[in-house]
């Protein structure tokens, strides 16, 4: 991953989030998805879903905190970085959605 500096403030807060576009090659090796609570695939970076979940293994301690991250051994061996954060939901309604980033 490349590094990148965070603008600062006078008192050494950084400024804002910011939001910076992955390179190629950072794009190869990520997925992002938005999955319901049963782990249903809603949204991919990888294609339309017609349906199905994306099986991560530890699905119940990931929703355990409402954000955070896990590394994972997939069912290949491999270990994979999966962060992901609760959607806030809309007012009074919440979907029980999760926004998930699949790093290999």
């Amino acid at each position: 991953m490349r590094k990148v500096s965070v603008p600062r403030c006078s008192t050494g807060e950084s400024v804002c989030p910011l939001l910076f576009p992955l390179d190629e090659e950072e794009k190869r090796h990520c997925r992002v998805c938005i999955l319901g609570e049963d782990g249903t695939i809603l949204a991919d970076t990888k294609g339309p879903p017609l349906s199905g979940s994306l099986p991560l293994p530890q699905n119940r301690q990931l929703w355990a905190d409402p954000k955070g991250f896990h590394e994972i051994k997939s069912e290949f061996g491999n270990t994979q970085l999966v962060a992901h954060a609760l959607a806030p939901g809309f007012e009074t309604y919440t979907t029980g959605w999760h926004s998930v980033i699949i790093y290999t």
